[in-house]
C-alpha cells in the first residue's frame, strides 16, 4: 500500500511494488512484514531498477509498470486458456 501512495504522490521516481509486476522480475524477492526497513528499501530499489530495466523504451515509470502488470495479466490468460480455465490446486 505504501508504494501505491508513493507512485500516486510521484509517479515518475515509485513505481508500485506489485506481486504481477514482481512475479515478471524473475530475480525479485517477495518483502515480509518481518523484515527491517532497510532491507525493505533496499529489495524496493533492486526492484524499481529492474523495472526500468526490463522496459528499456523511453516511457514514464507509471508505464512501465503498466506494461509490466499488463504483460503479467496477458502470460495469466494464455495460461487459464491452455488448460480451459480450469483451477489449478495450488
Amino acid at each position: 500500500m505504501a508504494s501505491a501512495i508513493l507512485a500516486v504522490c510521484w509517479p515518475e521516481d515509485f513505481p508500485v511494488y506489485d506481486y504481477r509486476v514482481r512475479d515478471q522480475i524473475l530475480d525479485s524477492p517477495k518483502v515480509s512484514q518481518s523484515w527491517k526497513f532497510e532491507r525493505i528499501w533496499e529489495a524496493y530499489e533492486k526492484y524499481k531498477a529492474k523495472v526500468f530495466e526490463l522496459v528499456p523504451e523511453e516511457s514514464s515509470l507509471r508505464n512501465k509498470d503498466r506494461f509490466l502488470y499488463g504483460k503479467s495479466n496477458a502470460l495469466q490468460l494464455e495460461e487459464d486458456i491452455e488448460r480451459l480455465f480450469k483451477k489449478v490446486d495450488k
